[in-house]
């Protein structure tokens, strides 16, 4: 192998990133997430205290109760909600996160969950975070 492409296999292995989704669920029409949600995060993100985070995506949505306008404001206010959470507990990002709010998930009914069931899993927020290499 040639010291070029030893130099770029090196390089790639270097800035490789990784992303990892976490999720926090929400009570029905409730823009803040519980505190067993919020301490079950950060103990999920305690790893992260080492990594270089460089890109932070936060997604909200809702489940399919309400009307489409309610379900949209209430899925961003769950997002910036959660922007606001990371920001206060100090999680660091090379640059600011990018936050979403993606309105109401329709019931899927071929779906082996019941109508609750479904409804439950669709009232979160998703925080994928961009890592590479450590500190």
């Amino acid at each position: 192998m040639s010291i070029v492409a030893l130099f770029c296999l090196f390089l790639g292995s270097v800035n490789a990133q990784y992303s990892t989704t976490y999720k926090l669920f929400y009570y029905s029409d409730c823009s803040i997430a519980s505190m067993s949600e919020k301490q079950k995060f950060l103990q999920e993100t305690k790893p992260l205290e080492t990594v270089l985070i460089t890109k932070i995506l936060i997604r909200g949505y809702c489940d399919d109760v309400g009307t489409m306008g309610h379900s949209d404001s209430l899925s961003e206010k769950r997002a910036f909600q959660v922007e606001h959470f990371l920001l206060k507990e100090g999680i660091p990002c090379d640059s600011a996160p990018v936050v979403k709010g993606m309105g109401e998930i329709p019931l899927n009914p071929s779906s082996s969950k019941n109508i609750e069931e479904q409804r439950a899993n669709n009232r979160r927020v998703e925080i994928e975070i961009t890592k590479t290499g450590e500190k």
